[in-house]
């Protein structure tokens, strides 16, 4: 998943596609990843494998990148859900859906589990409610980004999880 916000991966809820986008899988080494196949050029160095069907993509159950550690933060499993506010024009063809951090997630949980609770792992002072791996960590300290997108993308890295890290600057 292509994501701006590290940090944010800690709330993770689950995963959104688009079933109007093609998808394929990928081989990077020993991995395979799933990804949209107009957006393949983000895995670098890849190799096509085979395209999915929508029935395969539908019927796969997504794992938290924190799922040994005891994410996701809340009861059940992570989702998978079709929606259209995923585009196919960035990133992978997936959104991870954290429900408490993005309007357009929020919309999206509460259309598909208007009673079902998601995790709201950052306080009112912009760190972790102590979570494990990252404690108490700061997303925002005082402005300012604190500590918590560094760690979450070193433990990616650690996990062999991590496919490449770009600077992108972003408008409010």
């Amino acid at each position: 998943v292509w994501t701006t916000t590290p940090w944010s991966l800690v709330g993770n809820a689950g995963l959104a596609y688009n079933e109007e986008i093609e998808y394929g899988v990928y081989q990077v080494e020993d991995k395979l990843i799933i990804c949209s196949n107009d957006q393949s050029h983000m895995i670098p160095n890849s190799k096509f494998v085979k395209n999915m069907s929508l029935n395969e993509l539908s019927n796969l159950k997504p794992l938290h990148p924190f799922h040994t550690d005891g994410y996701p933060l809340m009861d059940g499993d992570c989702v998978f859900v079709n929606h259209t506010f995923v585009k196919n024009n960035v990133g992978t063809g997936f959104v991870h859906l954290g429900p408490s951090h993005s309007q357009d997630d929020f919309m999206v949980w509460e259309e598909y589990f208007p009673n079902r609770e998601f995790p709201n792992p950052v306080d009112q002072h912009g760190k972790y409610n102590n979570v494990p791996l990252f404690g108490e960590e700061y997303v925002v300290k005082k402005g300012e980004f604190g500590e918590a997108s560094e760690s979450v993308t070193k433990q990616l890295d650690d996990y062999g999880l991590l496919l490449s890290v770009n600077s992108q600057d972003l408008t409010v």
